[in-house]
């Protein structure tokens, strides 16, 4: 059903044409029901809208898995009268890119375009919402590419040793299982499933939105109540999102045999939520230990071993769970070297924290990355969608600098000997690595 009036809209106006970091200007604009951040900066005539509908992957029934992504990729397919061709050709007709994303906790989309178009690419955002085709041919199109890819990455060590690692700390959470689903049960995903999904959770009372470039307040109201304005009111679905989970204090050491010639390795434990008043913190010291090219693993497992090309960590949030999460990938016999490389760091953060200069290092890092990361309308919109889903404030990039400069040597210190206690460190393995022979074997996904 059509809602002619204008949805109610909240709109932070940012400038960002002088002073990228800088809120030159907030307006604030309430009209209810649907509400988004806006940073405008008429420079260029473009518009890039980022939204959120809350639940995700990990929300699917056990019996459904993988619903949530097919959906996803399905949605831009078509819509109302016109087929996926048909649609596909007016949007690039009107330089509009549409996307959609699923992820363990959402589904979220995109969408791009020239400033002059925006009203028009509002509407077809809109149909796509509400009266998505689906159609047979395209389901089991799509379907058949979720299906060939799955298997392929059935085969992959790094997909084997992530599943087995997630298996290890979430066990029978949701979050254990892959969001692409398993074989058997994208195989049996009707047009009606994924119908319900939308009904149970594509509601106004379930979006976040936030828009940046060349649009002003007033018409920003009118692109979202063309965009989200047929969506009901409330989802019919009930409360959503899996209850929270905490990654097990007990290290574990977990080994999938396959043939492979090089060994994925997936290490990590708990990691800090947003709302601990250590999480910043803790993305400082993961960014120390394996964050780029200087970190303290790529420093001593590639460039003075030369064990591996590449080696990452990261502090990993999820809705309901937070963790460090690190990965690699070794020759089969250099597994046990590198393991116990990455052992004997993890237990120096903890006991000895970082060095000053380290903490210095990861701090001008952060702070001098931040203007790269809103190099663009659509970067920002993304910042901005992402400061509404944690819940920071408005004027959260005038301050986060000073916050990250805070940070003394002691709180750092304080913090690694809780997060990189030995304790909170398992292993998963998948390939042919020697050596393993006491760890537990986990046997190989084939669903």
């Amino acid at each position: 059903m059509m809602i002619n009036r204008a949805l109610p809209v909240l709109i932070l106006l940012f400038s960002f044409a002088s002073a990228p970091l800088a809120a030159l200007e907030i307006v604030a604009v309430e009209k209810a029901k649907v509400d988004a951040w806006l940073a405008s900066d008429s420079t260029i005539p473009v518009v890039s809208i980022a939204f959120r509908i809350r639940g995700g992957a990990a929300t699917d029934p056990s019996d459904l898995q993988g619903r949530s992504r097919l959906l996803a990729d399905l949605l831009t397919e078509g819509a109302g009268d016109m087929k996926g061709p048909s649609l596909k050709k007016r949007l690039a007709d009107i330089s509009t890119s549409i996307s959609f994303n699923a992820s363990q906790d959402a589904i979220s989309g995109s969408l791009y375009t020239l400033s002059k178009n925006v009203k028009e690419a509002a509407e077809l955002l809109g149909l796509i919402l509400t009266t998505p085709r689906l159609d047979t041919s395209d389901l089991e199109r799509v379907r058949a590419a979720h299906l060939a890819s799955l298997k392929t990455a059935l085969e992959s060590p790094s997909h084997q040793a992530y599943r087995a690692f997630l298996g290890a700390g979430f066990q029978s959470h949701p979050y254990a299982r892959s969001a692409r689903g398993n074989i058997s049960t994208l195989e049996k995903i009707t047009k009606d499933d994924l119908l319900a999904l939308m009904k149970k959770r594509f509601g106004r009372d379930r979006l976040l939105v936030a828009a940046a470039g060349d649009i002003s307040p007033t018409d920003l109201e009118n692109v979202i109540d063309l965009a989200f304005g047929r969506l009901p009111l409330n989802a019919s679905g009930s409360a959503i999102g899996p209850q929270t989970v905490i990654w097990p204090q007990t290290p574990g050491r977990l080994a999938v045999r396959m043939e492979s010639p090089q060994s994925t390795i997936v290490f990590g434990g708990s990691g800090l939520r947003r709302e601990d008043k250590d999480w910043r913190t803790a993305t400082l010291l993961s960014e120390i230990m394996g964050g780029s090219f200087g970190s303290r693993l790529m420093d001593q497992v590639r460039v003075k071993r030369g064990l591996v090309y590449g080696i990452n960590l990261s502090n990993t949030e999820l809705e309901s769970a937070a963790l460090l999460l690190g990965s690699t990938s070794t020759q089969n016999s250099t597994v046990e070297e590198t393991l116990a490389v990455i052992e004997e760091e993890w237990a120096k953060m903890s006991l000895d924290g970082p060095t000053q200069k380290e903490l210095d290092d990861a701090k001008s890092y952060f702070i001098g990355s931040l203007p790269l990361a809103l190099d663009s309308t659509t970067a920002i919109a993304q910042t901005l969608l992402s400061m509404r889903v944690n819940n920071l404030p408005k004027n959260y990039l005038d301050h986060r600098n000073a916050e990250i400069d805070a940070i003394t040597l002691q709180d750092a210190k304080r913090v690694a000997s809780k997060l990189f206690d030995p304790n909170n460190l398992t292993f998963s393995v998948a390939g042919s690595a020697e050596g393993l022979d006491q760890w537990k074997a986990i046997s190989k996904l084939d669903d």
